[in-house]
């Protein structure tokens, strides 16, 4: 069983290029955060995000730019967080910065029905 594929309602830290590959081409949609370690915003958007996977509407996987600078530098990330919607393995809509939970669920939302 592929340790890499159980997103599901909870947040998962990817660990390896493998794991994010696999998850944006095994999940769609997908949402997945970038974000630094050393950002106090990131740190401060953690438990929204958390609280956000666990209501099970989307898988989300988190991506380092400490560990993973060039899956950063894939999609364009330059400032933190960075979220953004795969769909069918693309990218799909993209936001920078964080956001309060209403915020985030209407964005996602609308990322879903476009």
């Amino acid at each position: 069983k592929h340790r890499s594929m159980e997103v599901k309602r909870m947040l998962t830290q990817i660990e390896s290029t493998e794991q994010f590959e696999s998850a944006v081409n095994g999940y769609s949609p997908l949402l997945v955060e970038f974000f630094q370690p050393w950002c106090k915003y990131c740190q401060a958007f953690f438990p929204t995000l958390e609280e956000f996977a666990a209501q099970g509407t989307i898988p989300v996987i988190q991506v380092s730019g400490e560990e993973f600078p060039q899956i950063f530098d894939a999609y364009g990330v330059d400032s933190y967080p960075t979220l953004i919607v795969f769909r069918g393995g693309q990218p799909f809509a993209k936001h920078a910065g964080s956001m309060p939970m209403e915020e985030l669920q209407n964005w996602v939302e609308e990322a879903l029905q476009a």
